[in-house]
């Protein structure tokens, strides 16, 4: 646990963090390290899920027998399981897509971009890659995908063997979906579309006042017409 930001990069091995890392993982030395919850004060950063993701890096390691897996798994699959997707992250994978600014999964096979711009695409690419194989392909192929890699498959191979699919393949049909989910929101929020749907829901509420003057006009004829009836009662 690192008392302040210095200690934190002076404690870690050969290659520093990103400066906007507040905790990172070592599986091949069993290591989690943490920036004191006293020099996040204030961030909106919780300590606990900081290392509830660390931990879980640990915890893969172990289930790939030490074995490398590609980074992209590896953060993806990490996020996935302590359910860390937020609208946030949404917003950046809407932003990649409507950019063209995606990375391939060949791009996040060894590392992530040291820009946090670029990281942070990459880490929502990779929970989304990852989510794709579960949801998509099931979860059962992504234990056999996991579990090809521990036993010594690379990549392409573990994946045709959990799911029938290339990394190509598989890569191709993900963004193929990503495309078709967010690509209809620029279509949404021009200009056209949106004085069009205000143009509806002017008619719309026109179209209910009228209907309310209506019903509220034949009901003053009613009651005036009570008014004006003088019934001739006798004894």
């Amino acid at each position: 646990l690192a008392p302040s930001r210095e200690d934190f990069v002076a404690m870690q091995p050969p290659e520093a963090p990103s400066t906007w890392a507040v905790g990172t993982a070592y599986p091949e030395n069993n290591l989690i390290i943490l920036l004191s919850p006293r020099t996040l004060k204030g961030s909106g950063t919780r300590i606990e899920e900081t290392f509830r993701h660390e931990f879980t890096h640990l915890a893969l390691h172990q289930a790939v027998n030490g074995r490398r897996i590609p980074h992209w798994l590896n953060e993806g699959f990490v996020m996935l399981k302590c359910r860390q997707w937020t609208l946030e992250w949404t917003y950046v994978l809407v932003r990649g897509v409507l950019t063209d600014s995606l990375l391939s999964l060949d791009e996040l096979e060894y590392g992530f971009p040291s820009d946090r711009f670029r990281a942070q695409m990459a880490y929502a690419q990779s929970f989304s890659a990852v989510n794709y194989i579960k949801e998509d392909l099931g979860a059962e192929s992504l234990a056999r995908f996991i579990e090809g890699l521990a036993n010594g498959l690379d990549t392409d191979m573990a994946l045709r063997v959990a799911a029938g699919l290339r990394l190509s393949e598989l890569e191709r049909a993900w963004i193929q979906k990503l495309k078709r989910r967010y690509s209809w929101i620029p279509v949404v929020t021009s200009v056209f579309s949106l004085w069009f749907l205000a143009s509806v829901l002017f008619l719309i509420s026109y179209w209910r006042k009228r209907r309310r003057a209506k019903r509220l006009l034949r009901q003053w004829e009613i009651e005036e017409a009570l008014d004006d009836y003088s019934p001739d009662i006798r004894q």
